[in-house]
């Protein structure tokens, strides 16, 4: 009877364990539920200041993901959404010819740190958000290269698209992908270089200067040497430069790149 009744006390106390450790469990996932709810409204503000602030008092992804996948896939659809919401609004400032008052140096690192923070969460549902952000340089572009042939249609969509610096910036996303060899497939090669003709034959000059610098990844980038040569002799595009005595001469800057390439692919 003893050992009965001891029994019944290792039972009673296990209970005990489990039970406030149930608890426990549970006011830490309220506990980060209300600071992932927190964090979303902030970032649904009016102002960019309110929303970089909720950004930068945001909690970790990967510490909240080790308490609740639910609340960090939560946080993650959240960051994706204010960096949608960033894009949106520097789309509209350049509209309105407004950039200067609103783009200061601080709003700029925090657009910064945010499309570097959407770039390494690793989800697809950022592909969108970060080719909307290739413009701003290599975060962005890189971000959207990881995903490989899973972005390539997005990626030929806004080649497409009118505006030209959406349009070259997914152009760099194609060289960030030769170079990282991560859409190295038969298909996705061959619709890769289907982009990078229309790239060399776009009506805007930054986007074909785009496209001869991702051509210069390519393994069989000979192909695209009546077109290189082509733009080298024809391409109408003149830019206005200071030369070294000062004066403002204009360079045929697409041509002048156009045969360095050229240059480059003759020597190898």
């Amino acid at each position: 009877m003893p050992g009965t009744s001891g029994r019944g006390i290792q039972l009673a106390l296990f209970a005990y364990v489990l039970f406030a450790s149930a608890i426990q469990l549970a006011a830490q996932q309220e506990s980060v539920h209300l600071t992932v709810s927190r964090t979303l409204e902030g970032m649904n503000a009016r102002t960019w200041e309110l929303r970089a602030k909720a950004f930068e008092e945001m909690p970790n992804v990967d510490d909240v993901g080790k308490r609740s996948l639910e609340e960090a896939d939560r946080l993650k659809k959240g960051l994706i959404l204010l960096l949608r919401t960033e894009n949106a609004a520097l789309k509209h400032q350049v509209a309105a010819e407004d950039v200067k008052r609103d783009r200061s140096e601080e709003y700029e690192e925090y657009y910064a740190r945010l499309i570097g923070i959407v770039a390494t969460l690793d989800d697809e549902r950022a592909i969108s958000a970060l080719l909307a952000a290739a413009p701003t340089g290599s975060m962005a572009t890189r971000g959207v290269a990881r995903f490989g042939s899973k972005a390539l249609g997005p990626v030929l969509e806004q080649v497409e698209c009118q505006d030209v610096q959406l349009a070259s910036g997914a152009v760099h996303v194609l060289r960030e992908m030769l170079k990282m060899q991560t859409a190295s497939d038969r298909d996705s090669h061959l619709l890769i270089k289907k982009v990078l003709r229309l790239a060399l034959a776009h009506p805007e000059f930054q986007v074909r200067l785009s496209g001869i610098g991702a051509i210069e990844y390519l393994d069989d980038r000979r192909e695209f040497v009546p077109m290189l040569r082509d733009l080298a002799e024809h391409d109408p595009f003149k830019l206005d430069q200071p030369d070294n005595r000062g004066s403002i001469v204009g360079v045929f800057v697409v041509r002048v790149d156009a045969a360095r390439l050229l240059r480059q692919i003759a020597d190898h």
